[in-house]
């Protein structure tokens, strides 16, 4: 390596570059490039370990060359984030129109911020199995601050495969394991499973509009707390009711999803009720939502909370907890709340 450095070096001093030379980062080995003027092309060697250095002649800007001599050089100067992305952007049958119709994406509305490109979930959730082994959360991150909803999308569902992925692994290598292992190897599990949850909350302004929420939140904050059954534990559930970030506070119903599937719905009743009087439409929607889904588990429960709290409820909230009740009770429902005007 340094041998390599000092005859990049040496042409500098002799004139015989007049270009930058440079090494370059990647996972497991590094690019040296320079470019000989007389025959514009350029030379590169590989080493085997990641270095950061630059040595640019004095009357040359500091910028970067950038290195695309060939398709395989910028495949192997792309990062993973990089490479899924344009895997992303280059699918067929992208159709941007079919999904927005199911966003507001006008000025002033949740979705302003927001872009498409139109992959399907289908597909998106194919390449996320295709590549969780190989990315790192860094990467992920990268994918998260993507301006394009897919790209986010599939950072996402990639957390989702790698969390579900940390329980599975965990429950074959017990299977034939000793019983000296098996705390090692929860223990492992446990540490992976947090690591994800720990990322997620860390990155919630990346998630960012209800089909980003509603797609993982809850197969990693719910089923990562389901089991932990303290206030404590799932304070950070009821700090979420209170933020003045729409998608926190959706994040905080949505996730107790994972609770009602392992049949504990009393967290969802609590949840629900702080989120009462949000004024956001989309609240309405997800509580109601989870309202309903809770209902299947315990009718009984889902009527106390209705008798108690309809006439306060906002419509949309009502209509979407009421819609699988008899058509008798949801018109009783209905009545009740109008009662109120």
């Amino acid at each position: 390596m340094k041998n390599l450095l000092a005859f990049g070096s040496c042409l500098l001093s002799l004139g015989v570059i007049t270009h930058s030379f440079r090494i370059s980062p990647y996972y497991s080995h590094s690019i040296i490039s320079f470019v000989l003027p007389k025959h514009s092309q350029r030379f590169s060697f590989s080493t085997a370990a990641p270095i950061h250095y630059l040595a640019t002649a004095p009357h040359q800007s500091q910028e970067l060359i950038p290195h695309s001599t060939s398709e395989d050089s910028t495949n192997l100067e792309m990062t993973k984030a990089a490479k899924l992305q344009k895997l992303v952007r280059s699918s067929k049958g992208l159709k941007p129109d079919s999904v927005t119709r199911f966003f507001k994406t006008g000025k002033g509305t949740y979705g302003e911020h927001d872009k498409f490109l139109g992959m399907s979930m289908p597909d998106l959730r194919k390449l996320a199995k295709e590549h969780k082994d190989d990315i790192t959360l860094e990467e992920i991150q990268k994918l998260l601050e993507s301006e394009y909803n897919d790209e986010r999308c599939l950072a996402l569902v990639i957390l989702v495969e790698q969390y579900q992925q940390a329980g599975r692994d965990a429950g074959r290598r017990q299977s034939s394991s000793t019983t000296d292992d098996e705390n090692r190897i929860v223990q492992e599990s446990e540490r992976k499973k947090k690591e994800i949850y720990d990322f997620y909350l860390l990155n919630t302004k990346y998630i960012n509009n209800w089909n980003l929420v509603d797609v993982s939140c809850y197969f990693i904050i719910g089923e990562y707390l389901k089991d932990k059954t303290t206030a404590e534990d799932r304070k950070v559930l009821h700090d979420l009711t209170e933020s003045s970030n729409l998608w926190e506070r959706r994040i905080a119903i949505v996730s107790t999803m994972a609770f009602i599937r392992n049949n504990e719905i009393e967290e969802t009743f609590i949840i629900a009720k702080k989120l009462l009087h949000d004024e956001h439409d989309l609240i309405h929607k997800a509580v109601g939502w989870l309202l309903r889904e809770a209902g299947k588990r315990n009718v009984s429960r889902l009527t106390q909370y209705l008798d108690e709290n309809c006439v306060e409820m906002p419509k949309t909230m009502l209509r979407y907890a009421i819609e699988k009740f008899p058509a008798a009770k949801q018109k009783a429902y209905l009545k009740k709340q109008q009662s109120k005007d």
